[in-house]
């Protein structure tokens, strides 16, 4: 991959308020991201005039838009604006992408929905917060293809009957977008904030709620199954202008993850008594390692037992994501797209990367989560979090997989489960 000189492009960042552009940056931070909410940045900009011309202009509440050249990335509301200490002649604006509303806002009274579908409930929540102009979409296509200037093609499940079966339970349709909601009934009630309560009722469907950079809402899963829109090559004994990677983080850290994640919810009530619902679900590559350490967890919003093994197939993946990620930081904000001299495309994220990097033996497809774009005075680079594909994949191992010898020490050593 060719070296890009931050600066050669117009490759930095832009603040829109209240569609007027906030001239004079300095420095900035700004994380856009599929699983890590709500996506947020920071900005200090040079003001030549007094404080108070600047609050004419900029004040909490007043909309943002974040763009990379002439490619929006974050849209939302402002936070902040603060004059750092003893620097009167500097401000700092601090602000956050629409789904800010949803983490700030308190449920006020109960509320049923009779909407039957996972659309038709957010689209509900993000009226009564206030939201409901914005779009609600259940794919990303629009935004990928914002970000590296062409369509994004998704390649072929490797088990699409299994993922089309397990999908439609939960809630989805084999295409991503949202269908029947598999409970009798859903009711929000005072105690949490209206972004919990959604992430309660997404987490036994694997779906998840993010913002894009125009401001529209996308509920859907993350996609791993695309053909990969960047790359990032390094070789041995590569030299500095041979590459535009700045720096590499590497985690394969195994102490929050376990070898058997076990799911227990209830159901029925009065003569007729309660049953259980009981699922478990292994991980295949702690197993191999020799762990056996079980993670037992009691979930009351768990309905069904297709429920119950989604739950336990998500907690793995989660678990498997937090303990496994690879970060890079690249030079500047945008690469090269290979079709012609002088064509470039942005970094972004839920788009898929090729890595082939000799100096610490990876090589491979990998999904990339967060994306966050920097500055000071010294330079521009843009860090890039990614994951493992396979870790996407909500339908990955599960229990009947596990060697007999692997299942009998793991359930020998997991008491919990001695009645099994």
């Amino acid at each position: 991959m060719s070296n890009v000189e931050p600066g050669s492009i117009d490759d930095s960042v832009r603040l829109l308020i209240e569609g007027k552009e906030i001239k004079i940056v300095e420095s900035y931070e700004c994380k856009v991201s599929v699983l890590q909410q709500p996506a947020a940045f920071s900005l200090k900009t040079g003001w030549g005039g007094t404080i108070a011309g600047l609050r004419k202009q900029v004040n909490p509440g007043d909309s943002f838009q974040l763009l990379v050249g002439d490619v929006p990335v974050q849209a939302g509301r402002v936070d902040a604006v603060n004059v750092p200490d003893g620097n009167i002649s500097q401000v700092e604006i601090k602000g956050r992408d629409w789904t800010q509303v949803l983490f700030k806002s308190s449920i006020l009274n109960e509320v049923s929905f009779s909407q039957r579908t996972f659309r038709d409930v957010t689209e509900k929540v993000l009226e009564i917060v206030g939201l409901g102009e914005h779009s609600l979409i259940g794919f990303n296509d629009a935004n990928r293809q914002m970000m590296t200037h062409k369509e994004t093609k998704v390649v072929a499940k490797e088990n699409p009957a299994s993922d089309q079966i397990s999908r439609q339970d939960a809630g989805l349709t084999e295409a991503g977008d949202v269908q029947t909601i598999t409970t009798e009934s859903l009711r929000a009630k005072v105690g949490e904030t209206w972004w919990q309560w959604l992430q309660r009722q997404y987490k036994l469907a694997g779906i998840y709620l993010w913002c894009t950079a125009d401001g529209s809402f996308v509920i859907s899963s993350p996609d791993p199954n695309q053909v990969p829109s960047y790359n990032i090559q390094r070789r041995r004994n590569q030299t500095r202008v041979e590459t535009n990677i700045e720096g590499c983080q590497f985690t394969n850290d195994a102490a929050g993850r376990y070898a058997l994640y076990v799911v227990n919810g209830r159901y029925g009530a009065g003569a007729g008594g309660r049953g259980r619902y009981s699922a478990d679900f292994a991980d295949i590559e702690m197993a191999d390692w020799g762990f056996t350490e079980p993670y037992v967890i009691y979930d009351n919003d768990v309905k069904s037992q297709r429920q119950a093994e989604y739950r336990a197939r998500r907690e793995c993946a989660e678990h498997r994501r937090a303990g496994w990620n690879l970060h890079y930081t690249m030079a500047g904000h945008i690469v090269p797209t290979g079709r012609q001299i002088g064509d470039f495309k942005n970094w972004g994220p839920d788009l898929l990367c090729r890595v082939n990097d000799e100096e610490i033996g990876i090589t491979g497809d990998y999904y990339i989560d967060a994306v966050t774009f920097s500055r000071n005075e010294e330079k521009t680079t843009t860090r890039i979090e990614l994951m493992r594909a396979d870790d996407m994949q909500w339908l990955a191992e599960d229990l009947s997989e596990l060697t007999k010898k692997q299942r009998k020490v793991v359930l020998q050593n997991a008491s919990v489960l001695g009645k099994r």
